[in-house]
């Protein structure tokens, strides 16, 4: 199943590895030792600490590890230019607020010369139904022009995208995106897709909130 066109819209939508109860339980436990991340709005510019991160380590669980191998392997198969580094657990609290549309990649000259194969990528791995992402779809490729450019595109909705269980969204490194609000606790997994071509500056965003395309 493909939904969507990464290079058209941003983003795209594949089948992962499978989920099964007991990666889930182990992965609950892995996030459950999580730290806060930036979690705040341009409504709500007090981060509210209900979004938590935790990254994978090599001493965490055989099933935790083997669904790694898995996912790493499709993803290398499937975007073979781009090397899958570091996943993290991500984990929502009751309540978590949306964050600031941001990319998690810098953007710049080394990003703009960038061919569409080697520009990197996001991965969200779905593990809970009720799991969201917030996008700005073809907002990729906007982030690195001058202002005197974006002013003259037409501004860009947010958008909530669903997520089914057990599916991968892969998102450009340049799609303007927040991590969605959750009533309800909300785990999932997030897998970086390095370029040789973009040196990624770990545990940074850049956050998007005066770009005038952006609504």
């Amino acid at each position: 199943m493909k939904r969507s066109n990464l290079h058209l819209d941003g983003y795209e939508i594949i089948e992962g590895p499978k989920i099964t109860e007991q990666l889930l339980n182990d992965i609950k436990k892995v996030g459950d030792k999580g730290a806060v991340i930036f979690n705040h709005n341009k409504k709500n510019k007090k981060n509210d600490k209900k979004r938590i991160q935790q990254f994978i380590k090599k001493t965490d669980s055989k099933t935790i590890l083997q669904y790694q191998k898995k996912l790493h392997k499709q993803l290398k198969k499937e975007y073979p230019n781009l090397e899958p580094t570091d996943t993290v657990v991500l984990k929502s609290l009751p309540g978590c607020q949306r964050q600031l549309p941001h990319c998690d990649y810098e953007q710049d000259l080394q990003f703009a010369t960038a061919p569409d194969s080697d520009v990197p990528l996001g991965c969200l791995s779905v593990l809970e139904k009720d799991t969201t992402l917030d996008v700005w779809i073809k907002s990729h490729r906007l982030a690195y022009l001058p202002n005197d450019l974006t002013d003259k595109v037409k501004p860009i909705k947010r958008q909530k995208i669903k997520l089914e269980v057990g599916t991968l969204l892969v998102f450009r490194g340049d799609l303007v995106h927040a991590g969605s609000s959750y009533e309800n606790t909300n785990y999932r997994l997030h897998t970086y897709l390095d370029s040789d071509l973009v040196p990624r500056n770990k545990n940074r965003t850049w956050h998007m909130t005066n770009a005038s395309f952006i609504l």
